[in-house]
């Protein structure tokens, strides 16, 4: 069984002196399991998990909250924001990334020990909890949050009839919005393997079964205009959300006024939903929710997302994300990215909480940013520039680490379905008696000790 140790020392940068030290044991989740399993049984490589200390807990996070120390978690999590991270390199650019010490890390007579130095300018802020991850999300858990230890796409249609949209899984099959946007099938499924009995979902084949046509919202022209990929959106309550914005009004001709965003005055959003997670697809009434001189980006696929009782939606400009309480439509944040950053993508990809954003701004060119977004309006983002990266619409988030994803394919190439096991997982578990403050005056030195031993 293996055991954890960590030690945090806080020392004046300036005379070295040590100021503050605290030590604990801590536990230990079963992510590692989780991950170990998920490679035997897809047939991956294990080269990213072992050996297990440099590999699959080869990277360490810092929050500013508690962690809920159970064996089960193990997500990355939506009630507490990342201070700091590390991995198995040195790097000073980097505000929040600290830098592995080599030369005091290595095997011990009975486990393994990582030692990671932050300097006076990172990690800076108050430290609630620690934990391992792996090394991956060690360097980046912004952008290894859905991780690529396993990226095998599945073909989802190989004609011209394009946006067999996925909505979710249930009970060994994937449910299926087809392109009318009513119509909702289901194909057997299974995560773990790479390709779908004969590789294709979404052709027409016989084994798809259809489940339901859902009774779509009685507006005009709409049964004839409606695009899934634009309307619908699944949440984590067990419900699709049918969401369309303010206008109404207009031509046979036409759809942009189920669409129409607005620059100025108040937003209107429509909601239906159908309850999903017993299957029945029951119809619930519309709500009407008007959000006082609140401005909204046109509707697409990535411009509104759900996720537990809180809606995200683009605003008109596309510098910023509303955030807008289900429950209380006069709750209403609006968050703003940095360096008048263009919002690209939104994607509910944290359990049970915030969403996961990505931005653009130029930088002596183009330059991306990645964070996560949280339902009080707080966020954590990278504070380097990085590549772009596609964050993709994931179907399966529950509370493991298995994460299935859907990605539209261009003009000539298929839809697919990715599934992939997340990196920036907890993999231990230590929440402080009391929290640390670091501030610029101050450098940190953090001594993580994995003991492998048997209970007596």
């Amino acid at each position: 069984m293996i055991k954890g140790l960590t030690k945090i020392e806080l020392f004046d940068a300036e005379t070295g002196k040590k100021e503050q030290e605290y030590e604990k044991d801590n536990l230990v989740t079963n992510a590692v399991q989780d991950v170990i399993a998920f490679h035997a049984m897809t047939g991956q490589t294990m080269s990213s998990v072992f050996p297990i200390a440099e590999k699959a807990l080869g990277g360490i996070m810092l929050f500013d909250s508690k962690l809920t120390e159970d064996v089960n978690n193990v997500c990355f999590p939506s009630n507490a924001k990342l201070v700091g991270y590390a991995g198995r390199d040195t790097d000073t650019s980097d505000s929040m990334r600290g830098s592995l010490n080599a030369l005091e890390s290595g095997p011990t007579d009975t486990g393994y020990v990582s030692v990671w130095d932050f300097g006076t300018s990172q990690a800076n802020g108050t430290i609630l909890s620690v934990a391992l991850t792996s090394a991956d999300a060690g360097v980046n858990p912004y952008a290894k949050h859905c991780g690529d230890s396993y990226d095998s796409e599945i073909r989802t249609s190989e004609d011209a009839q394009k946006n067999c949209k996925p909505m979710f899984q249930k009970d060994g099959y994937l449910y299926w919005l087809r392109p009318d946007g009513k119509t909702i099938q289901r194909y057997p499924f299974d995560p773990y393997r790479a390709w779908v009995a004969n590789s294709v979902l979404g052709d027409g084949s016989a084994d798809l079964e259809t489940v339901v046509e859902l009774k779509l919202p009685d507006y005009p022209y709409i049964s004839d205009k409606v695009s899934g990929d634009n309307y619908l959106a699944p949440n984590i309550d067990g419900y699709l959300y049918f969401i369309t914005l303010n206008n109404r009004i207009g031509s046979a001709a036409y759809n942009t006024y189920y669409t129409s965003g607005n620059s100025s005055g108040d937003a209107t959003l429509y909601i239906t939903k159908y309850k999903y997670a017993d299957l029945s697809f029951e119809k619930q009434n519309e709500e009407v929710l008007t959000l006082a001189d609140v401005h909204l980006y046109y509707r697409n696929e990535s411009s509104i997302v759900v996720n537990g009782s809180y809606l995200y939606a683009k605003s008109y400009d596309e510098h910023g994300i509303y955030i807008v309480n289900l429950s209380n439509s006069a709750d209403v944040k609006l968050f703003t990215v940095n360096n008048s950053g263009t919002v690209k993508t939104i994607s509910p990809m944290l359990y049970n909480g915030g969403i996961q954003y990505q931005y653009s701004y130029s930088n002596s060119g183009t330059k991306y940013r990645t964070g996560f977004l949280y339902p009080d309006g707080t966020y954590s983002e990278e504070t380097i520039d990085e590549s772009a990266y596609l964050i993709p619409s994931v179907l399966c988030r529950d509370d493991k680490l298995l994460a299935i994803s859907w990605k539209k394919g261009s003009y000539s190439k298929s839809d697919s379905i990715r599934v992939s096991m997340k990196n920036a997982y907890l993999g231990t578990i230590n929440n402080l008696a009391s929290p640390i403050s670091k501030n610029a005056s101050q450098t940190m030195k953090i001594t993580y000790t994995l003991t492998d031993k048997t209970d007596s």
